[in-house]
Order: structure tokens, then C-alpha cells, then sequence
């Protein structure tokens, strides 16, 4: 149970409801962080513009992307963003195995080098709050444009503040994708 009451009915401001419109046809079901967020209707346009600007069209490969926000819900524990980024990559054609092997992800054959390097500047920005070693940078020129190494840093950096905000607000897993998750004490080790 989420430690702020989400908005309902006549008191869903506009945005929110369009927001809400969408995420029923592209998912199924209604959000519950934007139906929080809204009790400030300023933070709607924000939040979503870096939804769509980490998760949009880029250059970096959209499941090495997926694959490193993953890797951050993991470590910050975030149920909400593991269980909803699952459905995003599965629809994006990612298997539950591979999935599933993102917390083994430098030891698993499942990765190629450009995803464990993704995901190694994932797993160090998420536990060293923001802070990438040289050797992972050095790696991540070796696989990765700066374009899209912009694109990695930032599209990490925003699961972050998304894995925060619901942390903090107790807003837990909604149930958008049917794959069991690890448990989440696991999963970050």
C-alpha cells in the first residue's frame, strides 16, 4: 500500500488522465506512480518526458538499454520498476532467461560484451551513486558511441529516480508482467 493516496475519478487532472488512457492500451492496466505523482500535476510533463527520453528512440540498442535499467531496479530493490521494466522487455522480445540472469550478468553466458559492459556501468551507478571506474568507461568506448554512451548514462540515471520515488513511496509491484521475480534481496547481491 502505496504511503500517499493515489488520485481517483474528478480529481485525476487532464494529463493524467491521457496518461492513464495510454497505459491501458499499451499495457493492459492503469500506473499507479503517475496517479501519485499527480497530486503535484506540474511533475506529470516531466516525468514523462524522461520516460520518453530514456526509453525512446536512440541509438544505443533498445534491449541493452532495458537490460542496464533492469540491472538498476535490481540493485535499488525497486518491485514496481523490475516487475513493469520485465513487461517492457519481454514485449521488446527479451527472454525471461536472460532476464532472470541479470544479477549473474558478468558471469553468464546469455551476454554478449556490449550488454556486460552495459550492465557493469549499470550495476556500479546504481551502487556507487553515479560513479563509473575508468576500466568500465574505457570498456563502454570500446562498445559504444558517445552518443550512446550519453544515452546508457542517462537512461540509468532516470531508473534510478524512478526506483527512489517509488521506494520512498511504497509503491510496490502492480503485477504488469506474469514472469516470477527473484527475490529482491537476492536479486541485489
Amino acid at each position: 500500500m502505496p504511503r500517499i493516496e493515489p488520485l481517483t475519478g474528478s480529481r485525476q487532472p487532464l494529463m493524467l488522465r491521457l496518461m492513464q488512457w495510454y497505459s491501458r492500451r499499451r499495457f493492459g492496466k492503469e500506473a499507479l506512480p503517475p496517479r501519485i505523482l499527480a497530486h503535484n500535476a506540474r511533475f506529470l510533463l516531466p516525468y514523462t518526458s524522461l520516460a520518453m527520453l530514456s526509453t525512446g528512440k536512440s541509438e544505443i540498442d533498445p534491449g541493452i538499454r532495458q537490460l542496464a535499467m533492469h540491472r538498476v531496479a535490481e540493485v535499488n530493490g525497486c518491485g514496481w520498476c523490475i516487475d513493469f521494466g520485465n513487461k517492457i522487455a519481454l514485449d521488446m522480445g527479451l527472454t525471461p532467461e536472460k532476464l532472470m540472469a541479470v544479477s549473474d550478468f558478468a558471469d553468464s553466458p546469455l551476454f554478449s560484451s556490449s550488454e556486460r559492459t552495459a550492465l557493469a556501468c549499470a550495476d556500479e551507478m546504481a551502487r556507487n551513486h553515479g560513479q563509473i571506474s575508468e576500466a568500465t568507461f574505457d570498456e563502454m568506448r570500446r562498445h559504444f558511441s558517445d552518443r550512446e554512451i550519453i544515452e546508457l548514462i542517462v537512461a540509468v540515471a532516470a531508473e534510478g529516480l524512478y526506483n527512489q520515488v517509488n521506494i520512498a513511496l511504497e509503491i510496490e509491484s502492480e503485477g504488469f508482467c506474469a514472469v516470477p521475480l527473484r527475490q529482491l534481496a537476492h536479486a541485489a547481491a
